[in-house]
């Protein structure tokens, strides 16, 4: 879409068009940035974090007493609060996670020492309980519990439902663009197999 927007506004300087090309690999590899910076400034090859920041920690997924939370203490000032918002606030005075570079060298202990802590009481009690202290946080959800449940989803409309010519009213994901002025909306339903097939021929020729 970048690529896109800058050839647009090139023509609209110039007159002139270009050829927008993306590879897949190369857009990926482009998301390697910590990974790759990491390898370049220390001669290192990165190991797999799981859902952890390369950076900072605790900033990662949780396990909790029945599931998982996200959190985003990745600053002392957001670690005191995490402390004290899960009830371990001893946690701030030991000398493995004193500050950052503390607790990246003790990452295995500090996530063992943390989910001991959150085995005490649910996801969703936790997240109520980090936001209140100012502590980013979320839950992972499967899918029922998104489609189904996430206020989030509800409020935004991102469930839509259309007419299928076999199943009748079917659930369908909506577009995640919004527009004031032209809002995009599901018309119709899945094609069948080869339900266009003939229309295309004839369009084609």
């Amino acid at each position: 879409m970048i690529g896109i927007l800058a050839a647009w506004s090139h023509v609209k300087e110039t007159g002139e068009g270009q050829y927008v090309e993306l590879s897949l690999f190369e857009s990926a590899l482009s998301f390697s940035v910590w990974e790759s910076t990491e390898y370049w400034s220390t001669g290192r090859v990165p190991e797999p974090l799981g859902s952890a920041n390369r950076m900072s920690a605790p900033y990662q997924a949780l396990r909790t007493q029945d599931g998982y939370v996200t959190v985003g203490a990745n600053n002392d000032r957001l670690w005191r609060r995490m402390c004290h918002a899960i009830g371990a606030p001893w946690l701030i005075e030991d000398a493995r996670f004193v500050d950052n570079t503390a607790r990246m060298q003790n990452r295995a202990v500090l996530e063992e020492v943390l989910e001991r802590e959150l085995d005490s009481a649910g996801t969703n009690e936790w997240v109520e309980r980090l936001l209140a202290a100012g502590v980013p946080a979320g839950p992972i959800q499967n899918y029922a519990q998104v489609l189904d449940q996430d206020p989030h989803v509800r409020a935004r409309g991102m469930i839509a439902e259309v007419d299928h010519p076999v199943e009748g009213a079917v659930p369908v994901l909506a577009s995640a663009l919004r527009m004031s002025g032209t809002p995009p909306r599901i018309r119709l339903a899945p094609p069948l197999l080869g339900e266009h097939t003939a229309e295309l021929l004839e369009g084609s020729e």
